[in-house]
Parts: C-alpha cells; structure tokens; sequence
C-alpha cells in the first residue's frame, strides 16, 4: 500500500537507539556505548513487537491504522523523554550550549552578558 511505511519500525529503532545513548548508566555516570545502546534498543522494540502482536490482535485490530499508531508510539515517546536529541547527537563542539537549551525548551534564555546589556541600555 505505501512502501514508504517499512520506514517507520526502522525509524523506531534508531530513534530508539540514539535515545537510549544519551541516558547515562547508573544515573550521573557514563553514557551506554554505541553497541550496548543498539542492543538494548533491539530488545526494547522486540517487546515492543510482541506486546503489540498481542494487544491488538487481542482486539481484532491488526489493521494498517492500528499498527502504524503503534509504531508512532515509541517514536513520539523517545522524542518526549530526550527533548534535546538534536543537540546530544550532533557534534557538541557546533552548537553552543543557550542554542540548545533554546532547542530543548522552545524558548530563548537569556545569558548573563544579553542581561548586563539590557540593563545597561536602561540607564
């Protein structure tokens, strides 16, 4: 029907992934490494599979509508969990860091130097 749909497991999995890099073990410590990061993903999107498989045919509802709203969940989910995915996975070095708290909150923050200027051009 659309060949383009084969994408959105595979789009899981590397959201899925990438996500999974950026927590750190054991709260404060290290990231996972790469290769645990797409292992754990692989699990994580197998349960994911088979809980699906179940639930909805559970319900009569292994329909294309039903399965893509599946598939949307955990890419929805990861994007949810790490609001700033754009900035942990690109290279650190070329965004400064108010760029990606702006990217991660929506909103603009404001340096300590935009306020001293601010409150110089006041006066």
């Amino acid at each position: 029907m659309f060949p383009w749909l084969d994408l959105v497991p595979l789009a899981a999995y590397l959201l899925t992934g990438v996500g999974v890099r950026s927590w750190r073990r054991h709260g404060e410590g290290e990231p996972w490494g790469w290769r645990e990061a797409w292992l754990i993903a692989a699990v994580l999107l197998a349960v994911w599979v088979a809980a699906g498989t179940e639930i909805l045919s559970a319900f009569g509802a292994l329909r294309f509508w039903p399965v893509l709203l599946w598939w949307g969940v955990p890419i929805v989910m990861i994007r949810l969990i790490v609001p700033d995915l754009a900035c942990r996975s690109a290279a650190r070095a070329t965004r400064p860091p108010m760029l990606c708290a702006t990217i991660a909150t929506g909103r603009a923050a404001q340096t300590p130097s935009a306020s001293i200027s601010a409150s110089r051009s006041r006066a």
